[in-house]
């Protein structure tokens, strides 16, 4: 059986390590963040984009009647509707960021709670539910 000086020696190490750690995650988490403004802003201008064309070659359709450019409005309204499904998709990878986001910033205030917790015992019974926490993941 370890030495309960040797096992507090590991819990701080352990600790410490997730100090150093900590500083990277949220260099990571600024990034990701970063990012996630990025496809959203880029998402809302296409999707935007999309509708605006779509309308625009469903209102030639309307305005102009079957005149001889029906080639030219069908491409309009085919890039309008192509432009909203890739704005779609765009929102929809944002959200997956998002949840994504969400789950390290809960595992990381888990962590800073843990790390609170005095008792030794409830310490160490507080990690290993953490750890089966995120291996279940």
């Amino acid at each position: 059986m370890a030495n309960p000086e040797e096992e507090f020696e590991e819990i701080d190490d352990f600790f410490s390590l997730a100090d150093q750690l900590a500083r990277p995650i949220g260099q990571i988490q600024k990034e990701q963040v970063r990012q996630a403004r990025i496809t959203f802003n880029a998402a809302l201008a296409i999707g935007v984009t999309g509708t605006l064309i779509l309308l625009a070659g469903v209102a030639s359709f309307l305005y102009h009647g079957s005149e001889a450019s029906d080639t030219g409005r069908g491409i309009t309204v085919a890039a309008g509707v192509v432009m909203d499904f890739l704005s779609f998709f765009m929102i929809k990878f944002h959200r997956e960021t998002n949840n994504r986001l969400d789950e390290i910033r809960r595992d990381e205030s888990a962590i800073r709670l843990i790390a609170q917790i005095q008792d030794p015992v409830k310490r160490d019974e507080a990690i290993s539910e953490l750890a089966k926490a995120l291996r279940r993941r």
